[in-house]
This record gives structure tokens, sequence and C-alpha cells, in this order.
């Protein structure tokens, strides 16, 4: 059953607004070390030319060994949506059939296309890859002595208005 209302606040962000109480701060979280997780041996060629790209084009302060299975997902997915992209381009097969019912339905191939692209692109939100996302993708470098740092530099002399 879900649960109503906000979601609880992240214990960095409480921490931030002057919470103090260990009791209202809640467990403290263990961070996985950052570091792009190495590419498992098994995957297939196809794969592992993908994730040799993701491992070049993504920010490695993203993806954590915790990832390996996000990201390995994400791979497969592309590699799958791939293959069935030629497939369909190949075939030169229209998108509306006729069923043996004589009704119109859309091609299976069709369907199976926008499963694929429904799983890569929900393994990419879960790794961070698309920009809404991004955002909320953070960093052990930014650390809390960094944004105090911030708030307490001087402020710019605001020209009054006359």
């Amino acid at each position: 059953m879900a649960t109503h209302g906000p979601a609880p606040a992240l214990r960095s962000v409480k921490i931030l607004r002057g919470e103090s109480r260990p009791s209202r701060l809640g467990p403290p979280v263990v961070e996985p070390a950052l570091a792009m997780p190495a590419r498992p041996g098994d995957l297939p060629p196809a794969v592992a030319i993908v994730w040799d790209e993701l491992a070049l084009n993504v920010d490695h302060t993203r993806l954590t060994c915790a990832d390996a299975a996000l990201a390995r997902a994400f791979c497969e997915a592309v590699v799958i949506l791939e293959t069935l992209t030629e497939t369909w381009h190949a075939t030169g097969a229209k998108a509306m059939i006729r069923a043996r019912s004589g009704e119109v339905v859309p091609h299976p191939l069709l369907a199976a296309i926008d499963k694929a692209r429904g799983g890569m692109q929900l393994a990419a939100r879960e790794i961070g890859m698309v920009p809404v996302r991004r955002t909320s993708v953070r960093t052990r470098a930014a650390s809390l002595d960094d944004f105090s740092e911030f708030l307490d530099r001087p402020k710019a002399a605001r020209p009054r208005a006359s």
C-alpha cells in the first residue's frame, strides 16, 4: 500500500535545514564507492560495445558498483532495441496488419520495440542518464562544509532602487 504525502527528506537535507536530533535524522546512509563498475566478463560482444560506450560517455561520479546490474540492463535493452529496429526496417513490415479475423491490428514487432524502448528508458532513468534525473544525482565530493561556505559567503551589494 502506498503512503500518502511527500517523500521523507534525505538525512543530508535534514542536517542542512538545521535538524540535529538523532531521532529525527534517521539512520546514517552508507554510500557505495563512486567508480564506474567493471565490465562483466560474460557480456555478449554487442552488449560489451554498448557498455564501453557508456563507460566513456557517462560521468563516472554517477555510477557506482551498486549500479552494475542497472548498467547491464540498460546496455542489454539498447542492444535489444537496436536489433528489433533493424529487423523492422529489414522486413519492410507495415505498422498495421490484418489479423486472421480480418481485423486491422498493430504489427506485433511494434509492441516488442515499444517494450524494449520502455525498458531502456526505465534503466536510463534509474542510472541518471536522462536530463530530469541528472539534477537529483549527487556526488560525495560536495560536502556539507562546501555548502556551509556557500551560505556564509558575503552577499553582493545590490543597487538600491531610487
